[in-house]
């Protein structure tokens, strides 16, 4: 788990930098795994340059180790399902849930793989 956990702070620290240059002495408050989240699920349907982008955006390259490889999108996804199963697992003390979803403009069609893939592996509905 440490290397999504390292990728995903890499992302964070950079996004956090980024919106701090542009917003000034403004407060800042977001989510980066709920960000790292919805690139994964773009990431499980990209190719290519695109792939290697978002690879780079996410450090799944650099952090993470996983390299640019179909073993890097198996490597990200399960640890990502691992993550989202601890967080919506019952607790005793407290509820806490991370929903996923797509949210789709009908005049794309989306690959039925791709749709299954989102739905079994990111639990996200697509919409």
């Amino acid at each position: 788990m440490a290397s999504l956990a390292a990728a995903n702070a890499e992302f964070c620290f950079n996004l956090f930098r980024e919106m701090d240059d542009n917003q000034g002495n403004g407060n800042v408050f977001f989510s980066s795994l709920s960000l790292f989240a919805a690139l994964a699920l773009v990431r499980l349907g990209a190719q290519d340059d695109s792939l290697s982008q978002i690879d780079k955006l996410l450090h799944v390259n650099t952090a993470s180790g996983y390299g640019n490889s179909s073993n890097s999108q198996s490597g990200l996804q399960s640890q990502l399902k691992r993550v989202f199963s601890d967080i919506n697992a019952s607790h005793k003390d407290y509820d806490l849930s991370i929903v996923n979803g797509l949210f789709a403009e009908k005049v794309y069609g989306f690959h039925k793989d791709y749709i299954e893939c989102a739905e079994k592996l990111y639990d996200a509905k697509v919409e």
